[in-house]
């Protein structure tokens, strides 16, 4: 018992001379901080001819600066008395006088501006709109059918240039019949090839623009109307919807809905099935490609040399047109057959005219 108590002072004391020895070395070393040590180069003066005030012997930054606040020439006391200085301007620091011409005084900030940015006084950036009933019950039906239907998407190109031309040659004659209006009769005609509706019975439902938001008009039988009729009763309908006055009796039912979005700009859009609607067909805008001859629709032979390229390519307008189909009442095999023939009948708009 005496042997550890006497084991265990001698370790004690073993610990604090060394820890003393420790701190005498670090206090005799005088290693100065990095920014002591730029300092001391950019002024030439040596570390050991100062006192450090640092723990454990470091020469620290303030250190260098009060000797170099001192004349050149004059040894640091080993322990300077505390210097007041007079408060600094909102300027910045200020040489002292009694430093000579040849000391350059420190680097000064530059004043740190924040960004003002413009703000209306009184007014808020935006405003609160409220929705209507009619966005809301859209907003919640189409919802529901996304989540509640199985969706297939096909989509196709089909060249327009016939058809573009067609309806330039008959707006000369003064009949004015547009491009819609042969894709809901080309729609109409292709619903019947693919049997899934009779001869003359197809209702296509058109989506149009409203102040409320968007519905989709039925016209009845289009199998059995002619063009200018189509054109004159989507015309007519197109003139109510921008005036609000499409009565929700005359949305209700149709066998296929077209969403014609030409007007737009829009190259490319799928849609969302809605009850009653299981199909239906987004149309975007034209565009013009360079194509070759044989694969635009052209007579005439393929591309076999280089020199014929050129004079076998054709400047095309295409439709880009994407199906939304429910997989309950239309699979992908079928809504290809139906695209098939769409493009088919868009392309040769003489048979829309029988």
């Amino acid at each position: 018992m005496a042997f550890s108590c006497v084991r265990r002072l001698w370790l004690c004391a073993t610990l604090r001379v060394s820890h003393a020895g420790l701190q005498g070395s670090l206090s005799m070393s005088r290693k100065p901080s990095p920014a002591a040590r730029l300092l001391l180069a950019s002024h030439g003066l040596q570390a050991e001819a100062l006192q450090p005030t640092g723990r454990f012997g470091v020469l620290t930054k303030e250190d260098v600066l009060k000797a170099i606040a001192l004349k050149p020439g004059s040894s640091l006391p080993s322990r300077s008395p505390a210097i007041s200085q007079p408060p600094v301007p909102a300027s910045g620091p200020s040489v002292p006088e009694s430093l000579p011409h040849t000391q350059s005084p420190l680097p000064r900030k530059k004043p740190v501006i924040a960004p003002v940015y413009p703000q209306k006084a009184g007014k808020a950036m935006y405003t609160d709109e409220k929705i209507s009933a009619e966005k809301r019950s859209i907003a919640c039906r189409l919802g529901q059918s996304k989540n509640s239907i199985p969706h297939e998407y096909v989509s196709a190109l089909c060249q327009v240039d016939s058809v573009l031309s067609l309806a330039a040659q008959l707006g000369k004659d003064g009949v004015q019949v547009s491009i819609g209006d042969f894709i809901i009769k080309a729609a109409a005609l292709s619903l019947k090839t693919v049997g899934f509706a009779e001869s003359g019975g197809v209702d296509v439902a058109v989506t149009m623009a409203t102040p409320d938001g968007i519905v989709s008009p039925v016209i009845s039988r289009v199998g059995s109307r002619g063009l200018l009729d189509i054109a004159t009763v989507t015309r007519e309908l197109a003139d109510r919807a921008r005036q609000g006055k499409i009565p929700p009796k005359e949305c209700e039912g149709g066998t296929f809905c077209v969403s014609l979005l030409d007007s737009l700009a829009v190259s490319y859009c799928t849609s969302i099935v809605s009850v009653p609607h299981p199909l239906v067909l987004s149309v975007g805008s034209t565009s013009s490609r360079i194509l070759p001859a044989e694969s635009a629709g052209h007579e005439g032979g393929g591309i076999n040399d280089d020199w014929e390229a050129e004079s076998r390519m054709v400047h095309c307008k295409l439709l880009n047109v994407t199906l939304s189909c429910d997989a309950t009442r239309m699979d992908a095999e079928r809504a290809g057959q139906f695209l098939k023939n769409f493009r088919y009948n868009l392309e040769q708009p003489l048979r829309l005219l029988l």
